[in-house]
């Protein structure tokens, strides 16, 4: 069980008392200016080839990873190439701690729910979900991402108590541990996996009875296509060239049939929409182009 201070308690509990805005302003903190670059990075290249992601039935496609470890030193810049995931959190923390509050089966909310951020990447979910009081658990196949995720959450004791980051993937992780939390993410993930259903299953697969996962993602249309690649990777810079793959983009209907499958009941679905003007991304009705999803595991029922 992780060890929290009299002072941390203190603060999750007047957390706790506040309205969603409060608590999500209380867990956003500025990003820092830790510097990650390659003479800070000791993973090596065998630990990402030697890893999960070409063993079994893993979904995890190789070219993704090394994709993403060229770009990991970027992570905490909030300027740089994950400037989007940045601008993006607000909206999918609002829905998840929403999400949680409806569905899980826990007296005390969000404190001390154990929870899984899958692809987790440099650790933008993990650190914002550990304020608001979860244990969490965070992997990512890519090695470089995962240590610059540990270098960040040493800079916040609090964080590093409450966040363990594995260099693995999801169904690795689902047979050491089986189906033990609260709460399992996969923001912005399942657009680059090889086998979305796989993914679906293996991430189900590590929710509890009575937990809850939560998955956002790209649609996949002609307005996901013109913003989410040519606009956001061409022109803007929101991401690298190259960081989405437009057949790997996953309609609502095609999620929705994938968590069903997994033995899921889908509990809400939302769109998400970018405001040029503030720079920031908010929920809304329309799932045209970014959408996130929550699904319950009724309670009694065990990952297949």
């Amino acid at each position: 069980m992780v060890q929290v201070s009299m002072t941390g308690m203190s603060r999750l509990s007047h957390c706790r008392s506040r309205s969603p805005a409060a608590l999500l302003r209380a867990a956003e903190r500025r990003p820092s200016a830790l510097q990650c670059g390659p003479a800070r990075l000791r993973a090596s290249h065998r630990y990402v080839s030697g890893s999960a992601v070409h063993r079994g039935h893993s979904s995890v496609d190789p070219d993704e990873i090394n994709h993403f470890a060229k770009t990991s030193a970027a992570w905490w810049d909030p300027h740089g190439e994950y400037k989007a995931l940045h601008q993006l959190n607000p909206a999918r923390l609002e829905f998840i701690v929403s999400a949680v509050k409806g569905n899980v089966y826990t007296p005390k909310g969000l404190d001390g729910l154990h929870a899984l951020d899958v692809g987790c990447g440099g650790g933008l979910l993990c650190e914002p979900l550990a304020r608001l009081g979860c244990e969490v658990v965070g992997v990512d196949a890519t090695a470089e991402s995962i240590e610059v995720a540990r270098l960040h959450a040493r800079e916040d004791p609090e964080v590093e108590k409450r966040v363990t980051y594995v260099n693995t993937t999801v169904d690795e992780l689902v047979e050491s541990r089986g189906t033990s939390f609260d709460l399992v993410v996969a923001s912005e993930v399942v657009e680059h996996v090889t086998n979305v259903q796989q993914f679906v299953q293996d991430c189900a697969s590590a929710v509890r009875p009575g937990g809850l996962l939560v998955m956002s993602t790209l649609n996949r249309t002609a307005l996901s296509y013109t913003l989410g690649i040519v606009l956001a990777e061409g022109v803007l810079g929101l991401a690298p060239p190259g960081t989405h793959t437009y057949s790997k983009f996953v309609t609502p209907d095609e999620l929705r049939e994938a968590m069903h499958q997994a033995g899921l009941h889908v509990d809400e679905t939302r769109g998400m929409q970018y405001s040029p003007l503030s720079k920031r991304w908010s929920l809304a009705d329309s799932t045209e182009m970014n959408y996130i999803m929550s699904a319950v595991r009724p309670p009694g029922e065990h990952g297949n």
